[in-house]
């Protein structure tokens, strides 16, 4: 090192006092223009080095910046393409249209009545008809146009239908009818749909002038929806089976008792089931479903409550036998509730009830959903009737005593809530648990 020269550490920066000045310059020069730089101390700029640029980090953003305008600018140049196609239609349409006499009112609604194509109607039946692509999803706007107007183009349809297949025409509406639900897009859109659908046809069909031919695909359609969609939240429940409308359901049931079709009455008897079913309401001890408080409340509903027992017994198969499982057995606990509701049946149907449940007790698997469903048809029965109380020997005692000893004989875990069932029921009914046949 020179004479008169010495040095120093400052930190860990070495510093030869005969250079500062020379180094504190090149510091500002180095910081000059850099605003956030500029007028930092010697420790501030220590940590900026340290901490280093963000020059990377930047770049990465800025890119993506550019990228979504790419997007966007896409956006507005296709936007752009499409509304100049539909001005020159509209351009070419406005003096055509100028040469056509308005449309008339739609009956019922005041509104402008929908005119459609055949080739349109014929593109929607090979969709929709018996040749039609299974794997095919119907659009949202489909479901929306055939079903506009009162079903009249859901009619068209099923006029086609029948010249072709020689199908009964209620027949081939709800065909229809099936399959736009079936092609439904499974998406959000299809659940509000099928909601809307559901609180407004619900109304339509209980209209008291609504045509029988509306009423029969109005039935059908929400039948078929409920058979999908059968959890549907509170609000809609109570929008689209409001007392009121459960009244006039029941109302139409009876309006159509005496047809001589009975297309019609089958479908609103088996809605009934369905409603049962979405509609269940706030059901628990001594409370009933909201259908059956409905059949309390009407004045004549023989021709509801005598349909579930034969439905119950092997009723008709068919398009409408997704209603032959789960939707009869319920209807059929909810009746047997309460004496009021029991007593809406036919002591004989009544009976025709329990053989067919003695029956299959005797014949279903111990896992089977259907035999506990069963049994605790049996307990509410036992429950809520005056079983035993006549002089006479009570009805089956000894079949009865016997399927439900042989039940609760059965060892496994499969069994165990059958055991319980059975137990519940033995204690309902003392006569039951008691009775012993006659000495010989």
């Amino acid at each position: 090192m020179a004479d008169g020269e010495y040095e120093y550490y400052y930190d860990e920066y070495e510093v030869t006092v005969g250079d500062e000045e020379a180094v504190k310059k090149a510091l500002v020069a180095a910081v000059e223009g850099v605003a956030s730089l500029e007028g930092m101390t010697l420790e501030a700029l220590r940590a900026a080095v340290e901490a280093g640029s963000r020059v990377a980090e930047i770049k990465v953003a800025v890119e993506a910046e550019r990228e979504a305008h790419r997007k966007k600018m896409a956006a507005l140049e296709a936007e752009l393409v499409e509304e100049e196609k539909r001005a020159a239609a509209l351009e070419a349409v406005a003096p055509l249209l100028k040469q056509l006499k308005p449309a008339p009112a739609a009956a019922g609604d005041g509104g402008p009545a929908r005119a459609f194509s055949q080739a349109h109607l014929s593109k929607m039946y090979r969709m929709l008809g018996p040749a039609g692509d299974a794997d095919h999803v119907v659009p949202v706007k489909m479901l929306e146009f055939v079903t506009a107007d009162g079903y009249a183009n859901v009619g068209k349809l099923a006029t086609q239908y029948v010249a072709e297949t020689a199908v009964p025409f209620r027949t081939a509406e709800a065909k229809i009818l099936a399959r736009l639900v079936e092609t439904f897009p499974e998406t959000a859109e299809r659940l509000v749909a099928c909601k809307g659908l559901v609180a407004r046809a619900m109304v339509s069909l209980t209209a008291p002038a609504a045509p029988a031919s509306m009423a029969f695909a109005e039935a059908s359609l929400v039948g078929l929806l409920l058979h999908q969609e059968t959890q549907l939240p509170v609000e809609v429940v109570a929008t689209a089976f409001s007392p009121q409308v459960l009244d006039a359901l029941l109302l139409a049931v009876v309006a159509h008792e005496t047809d001589p079709d009975e297309t019609l009455l089958d479908a609103l008897l088996r809605l009934v089931l369905l409603v049962n079913v979405a509609a269940a309401g706030d059901e628990g001890p001594g409370k009933l479903s909201l259908v059956v408080q409905a059949l309390l409340r009407a004045s004549d509903v023989k021709a509801v409550v005598e349909y579930v027992p034969r439905l119950f017994n092997g009723g008709p198969t068919g398009y409408h036998s997704m209603v032959a499982g789960e939707p009869v057995l319920k209807m059929l606990l909810d009746i047997f509730a309460s004496p009021a509701s029991l007593s809406l049946l036919y002591p004989n149907d009544v009976h025709v009830v329990l053989n067919v449940i003695v029956r299959e007790l005797n014949n279903l698997d111990p896992e089977s959903p259907k035999r506990m469903y069963m049994l605790r048809i049996l307990e509410a029965y036992f429950s809520n009737s005056d079983y035993g109380s006549g002089a006479e020997e009570p009805y089956k005692i000894a079949e009865f005593q016997t399927t439900l000893d042989s039940i609760h004989s059965e060892d496994g875990e499969a069994s165990e809530m059958s055991r319980l069932m059975v137990e519940a029921i033995y204690m309902s009914c003392e006569v039951l648990a008691t009775w012993r046949p006659p000495a010989p």
